[in-house]
């Protein structure tokens, strides 16, 4: 019996000494930073595994060094974990260093514009003429195209879509690409403020907007960039997504 006292006495020790031995491994990846780093918690330890990995991949994808899939960098993930009570709680991180910028990486594209030449009457004036020939002359610049972010980016393809489910469908593919963490219908969404609305009409089920999280109470339309409302769309179909 005190042999079994004395072995539940040493676990009971060695446990919250190994949780504080993580906990240090943790805050020392986050003082060293240059890591991209996700924590979650779940019964089942792979799935919490995966649960980081996938959140790793969905920042790595909006740093713009391209656009990479998850056996890409799961092998470049590091994980550590503890167990509490019947969850794991895992601290998954990547060393950005780890990392090189991809040919598909996003960069801002130059086009040159050519302006057309002044068509005018020359003068017999010298002073005229000599103004005309300026004109007369092609400025070549670099003009920089503006460039959406992912969220609008996103939005627009919604809007493109012929109903609720290629929508649905398109989000999917994105999630399974990095680019949004997660999406779903609007009745299984949880946390309903914090997420992204794509609204639907609800006999046709075409788009009619996308909205942003709630932001002081107030949400903005992506599409028109206004004040906008789910209130607004009473009786509609809706999908959530978020990043």
């Amino acid at each position: 019996m005190r042999k079994l006292l004395f072995l539940l006495t040493i676990c009971c020790v060695q446990l919250p000494l190994m949780a504080q031995d993580v906990m240090e491994q943790i805050n020392q990846v986050k003082l060293e930073g240059g890591h991209l780093t996700a924590q979650y918690s779940h019964e089942s330890v792979d799935t919490a595994f995966l649960m980081g990995k996938k959140d790793i991949l969905h920042q790595l994808n909006m740093k713009g060094l391209g656009l990479f899939k998850l056996d890409e960098i799961e092998s470049k993930v590091k994980h550590l974990d503890m167990h509490r009570g019947n969850q794991y709680r895992v601290f998954s991180y990547l060393k950005l260093s780890d990392i090189s910028r991809k040919a598909n990486s996003h960069q801002q594209e130059e086009k040159l514009v050519i302006v057309p030449k002044f068509d005018a009457k020359e003068e017999s004036s010298t002073t005229t003429h000599v103004a005309n020939n300026a004109h007369k002359t092609n400025e070549v610049r670099n003009v920089q195209q503006p460039t959406e972010d992912l969220p609008t980016q996103i939005a627009r393809d919604i809007m493109n879509k012929r109903d609720h489910l290629a929508a649905l469908n398109a989000l999917n593919a994105k999630k399974n690409m990095g680019q949004i963490i997660d999406c779903g219908p609007f009745s299984k969404s949880t946390n309903i403020d914090e997420v992204y609305i794509a609204i639907f009409d609800r006999n046709s089920a075409a788009p009619l907007a996308v909205l942003s999280p709630t932001v002081n109470g107030k949400r903005t339309n992506l599409i028109t960039k206004s004040e906008d409302s789910l209130s607004n769309y009473h009786g509609c179909r809706a999908i959530w997504f978020k990043f």
